[in-house]
């Protein structure tokens, strides 16, 4: 832009073609400056303030026209002496705006290359100015973090000493356990156990030097380790996990919590220690439902049915119900199928429950009580039904010995053949006198507890075909 008006300075003639031809170069010159410009002006310049850029050309433009313009004049009056408008100032002006757009973009484009150099730097940055920002509650950080540090350092110390102290007074410990550790306090408990339920067929004693053993005797005093028989055996062993589940003064020192797992421990057993066995793992269910001991979780395995039913007997303690699974063989593999209730029912048991108001038909009701009562007075008890008929007068009696026709060894009386109607008003007289039996027989116990009425007691269930309920779930 510089060299358009020199060009014109250099030509010093007055010659016309001469000065068309400056003219022309002239106007060739300010045509190409000012449509680069235009392309600058009009393309997408982030860092180039166009605005002031537009004001710049404007007056580049203006200045070039006025320069074109005299020298026109001067083609039509040659000896006329013209001077040109100076666009220097101009010009550089427009430079130094298009020069410093330029060098915005060449730090925008170096930035761009070392990106991850100045996020660095930037993020140093940052720092900088948030410690300086933060540096008073920084240093009082400071002063709490040595304080703590301290602290630390001394906790520490105490620490260290008290395990130190502790090893050494665990160490005591086992020498003064080995000292008094002995078998006969486990020796009384289990014997203590046996006598409260009238077992006297062996007791233990202790043996050994310093009494450090067991033996088992018989009730003379004499050894019974060669005569025990397996169910002996068996129960021996039950009552010394029974008492080792609580713990003794031995080095173990077992005092946490406990589940307690029952795999089918009557085994060989008669039924009065069944029944002992039975009893003795309720307490620990009790303990568990209660919440109150160190066993947590009971778990008893078995496949004797009359074990689960006298296991599983309940009085409706408070605390969790529990929960019933039976493992089956399905192809091969074991399945875990659970039950909401007890699934393990006897044929005697379905029967009352047909007895009860939620089950009861009044088509079939006369052949349940009747086989209720052959089942528990005849099966069980060995009653002359004579005796019970008795008992009743009118047309209880009737319906007495009508309930108790099947009692003579499974023969029939002639009421059997009698139809009668089974409307409810009779049903009821039929429960009314099933219930009276019970009652004037003195077993009003095992009606209230077979009907789930408060107050039954656990007078025994006879035995007969077993039935599993439906399952609920399967694992």
């Amino acid at each position: 832009m510089d060299g358009l008006n020199s060009y014109f300075d250099e030509t010093y003639n007055n010659d016309v073609s001469q000065l068309r031809r400056i003219h022309a170069g002239y106007d060739d010159n300010a045509k190409r400056t000012l449509q680069l410009l235009a392309t600058i002006k009009h393309n997408e310049y982030e860092h180039l303030d166009k605005s002031e850029l537009a004001r710049r050309v404007e007056r580049l433009d203006k200045l070039l026209g006025q320069n074109l313009d005299l020298l026109v004049k001067k083609i039509s009056e040659p000896s006329a002496s013209i001077q040109l408008k100076p666009i220097a100032e101009t010009s550089d002006a427009v430079l130094e705006l298009i020069r410093q757009a330029n060098a915005k973009i060449a730090a925008h484009n170096e930035l761009i290359v070392n990106q991850a150099q100045e996020q660095a730097k930037l993020k140093a940055q940052i720092w900088k100015y948030i410690v300086e920002e933060s540096r008073t509650e920084i240093n009082k950080l400071k002063g709490k973090e040595t304080g703590l540090k301290k602290a630390i350092e001394s906790l520490s110390t105490q620490i260290k000493a008290k395990e130190s102290q502790e090893a050494e007074l665990r160490g005591e410990l086992r020498e003064l356990e080995k000292s008094i550790t002995s078998v006969e306090p486990t020796v009384s408990a289990i014997n203590s156990t046996l006598a409260s339920f009238g077992f006297s067929s062996f007791q233990l004693a202790t043996a050994g030097e310093k009494g450090s053993r067991y033996k088992i005797v018989r009730k003379d005093g004499s050894d019974a380790a060669l005569t025990l028989s397996e169910g002996e055996k068996s129960f021996i062993i039950f009552l010394y996990f029974y008492h080792s589940i609580r713990g003794s003064l031995t080095e173990s020192g077992i005092n946490g919590d406990r589940i307690v797992i029952f795999d089918d421990p009557i085994s060989s057993l008669d039924s009065d220690v069944l029944f002992i066995v039975s009893t003795l793992i309720k307490e620990f269910v009790r303990e568990a439902k209660g919440r109150n001991g160190q066993v947590k979780q009971v778990i008893t395995l078995t496949h004797n049915i009359y074990f689960h039913k006298e296991v599983s007997f309940s009085n409706n303690e408070k605390g969790p119900a529990p929960t019933y699974w039976v493992v089956k063989k399905v192809g091969g593999h074991s399945q875990i199928v659970g039950y909401p209730n007890n699934p393990i029912r006897t044929s005697y048991q379905l029967l009352w429950d047909q007895v009860k108001p939620e089950q009861r038909s009044n088509a079939t009701i006369q052949n349940v009580l009747r086989r209720i009562l052959e089942n528990y007075f005849t099966i069980l008890g060995g009653k002359d039904k004579n005796l019970i008929i008795a008992l009743f007068d009118g047309q209880e009696k009737m319906i007495a010995n009508s309930l108790l026709s099947w009692l003579h060894d499974g023969s029939h009386s002639v009421l059997d053949d009698i139809s009668i109607s089974a409307d409810n008003d009779l049903v009821e007289r039929y429960l009314d006198v099933f219930k009276k039996i019970f009652v004037k027989s003195n077993h009003e116990a095992h009606y209230n507890m077979m009907m789930g009425i408060e107050g039954g007691d656990s007078t025994s269930v006879p035995q007969a075909d077993n039935y599993i309920e439906p399952a609920e779930q399967v694992v």
